[in-house]
């Protein structure tokens, strides 16, 4: 019996020295990326390098070097499936994904805002399976999910506490004078901004409804189109944000300017305003859309 206990304890040492075998290592990959990173419109770099650990995971490296920003860098554990982009001005997507047995990930979406001079957080989507805490196992159901505007984060992972406050009526006049300077660096985040340090409320519509007017005579028409749609979200019965925003739309070739003019039509009747109305309207409400 000690003789077979030997010859096990030989057999296993033996596969561990013999037939033993290193961890597998994996080389690095470098990718360089060229887009306007920041808001200058001069073409930034964007270096990372990313390790495969093992078939599922994997480390990354990046290192952000704009033109008119502070250089940022940064290291994040991945899965294997895992990409940056550019999704935009401005704008760095990070694709990370694992398509195993469950299968799971997110996309991220970053912008960069001009009063913080980084990237944070604009929007992600993120979907991973349902588990059943009794038996660990995944229920068959998926977790989709959406997160938009978390301005606290940025896109190294370090949680910024706040912004600091402009009042909102200097941006309103800063909308007024239609600055080249102001208007480059103006996008969805940056209103974002304002919107959670100033609510939409009776007393900041007017402001919201002016600056987004000139954003329109300022050929910022996404922009525009994002604050007017929380406008009319808020304050349905707002009869001037429906022309504004029908104005954005027909700018931008969007469809649904009709929409918004329509609904500007019935509020404006409903006032006894109907010959108030422009002869914009009119004309574009008849016009065929079918070559937009």
């Amino acid at each position: 019996m000690k003789n077979i206990f030997r010859l096990v304890i030989m057999f296993y040492l033996s596969g561990t020295f013999v037939f033993g075998y290193e961890e597998e290592t994996y080389p690095k990959e470098k990718f360089t990326l060229h887009f306007f990173a920041d808001d200058d419109k001069k073409k930034d770099e964007l270096f990372y390098t990313f390790q495969k650990l093992d078939d599922r995971n994997a480390k990354v490296t990046v290192e952000i070097k704009p033109t008119s920003a502070d250089p940022i860098s940064f290291e994040l554990d991945t899965y294997v499936n895992f990409e940056i982009t550019s999704c935009g001005d401005a704008c760095i997507k990070i694709f990370n994904f694992d398509y195993g047995l469950w299968s799971e990930g997110s996309v991220e979406y970053y912008k960069y805002v001009p009063t913080k001079r980084s990237w944070f957080l604009f929007k992600a989507e993120y979907d991973v399976p349902d588990m059943d805490p009794e038996y660990g196992m995944p229920t068959g159901k998926r977790d989709i999910g959406y997160v938009e505007y978390d301005l606290s984060q940025r896109i190294d992972g370090k949680v910024i506490p706040s912004f600091s406050k402009t009042p909102l009526k200097t941006f309103e006049k800063k909308s007024k004078k239609m600055t080249d300077k102001f208007f480059s660096s103006l996008n969805e985040a940056y209103i974002e901004y304002y919107l959670q340090h100033y609510p939409l409320s009776k007393k900041t519509v007017t402001s919201y409804n002016n600056a987004a007017y000139y954003m329109i005579k300022k050929e910022k028409f996404f922009t525009a189109i994002f604050l007017l749609e929380k406008i009319v979200e808020q304050f349905p019965q707002r009869t001037v944000a429906y022309i504004n925003l029908g104005d954005a739309y027909y700018s931008n070739f969007d469809k649904r300017y009709k929409q918004a003019y329509a609904k500007y039509i019935t509020l404006m009747e409903k006032h006894n305003k109907r010959s108030r109305i422009p002869k914009r309207v009119w004309k574009r409400m008849d016009q065929d859309t079918s070559n937009f």
